[in-house]
């Protein structure tokens, strides 16, 4: 990959998953999240049905997830039959490793870091861009207009 240069400080959100990765529960603590399961799997379960439904009769469909952190939607992603290649995005190299050591599906993903701005073709073309649970990590100014 050829990344544009990160700033040597690392941004809000950088930093505040990196000290989040060790114990991260998905906001699990929220109770609106519990009224669907007592887990992040039960929660992120929701999102793949909905997403495979969606989906359907669709093959080699190419897929990211930015703001993968750990990579839980990913690996449901993965054991539901997702009809193709799934890619994982973060800006939190914390929460990379813990989503490729962690990572024990049926099919491969791959993990890379990255801010938005800094994903281009060589990381690919993708058909489906998932993005939960990041935007109100996002502070306006970083907001492009």
């Amino acid at each position: 990959m050829n990344l544009s240069p990160r700033p040597a400080l690392p941004s809000v959100a950088e930093a505040e998953f990196d000290a989040y990765a060790d114990g991260y529960d998905a906001g699990m603590g929220n109770p609106v999240k519990r009224l669907v399961g007592s887990s992040p799997a039960d929660f992120l379960r929701v999102k793949v049905r909905w997403l495979m439904n969606d989906l359907r009769g669709r093959s080699n469909v190419d897929l990211i997830d930015y703001g993968c952190g750990p990579g839980g939607l990913l690996a449901e992603l993965a054991a539901a039959g997702f009809p193709g290649r799934l890619a994982g995005c973060d800006v939190s190299e914390k929460m990379l490793a813990l989503a490729r050591t962690k990572w024990d599906a049926p099919s491969e993903a791959d993990f890379f870091a990255a801010r938005a701005e800094e994903i281009d073709e060589r990381e690919g073309r993708f058909d489906v861009a998932v993005i939960s649970a990041v935007l109100h990590h996002v502070m306006p100014p970083d907001r492009p207009a």
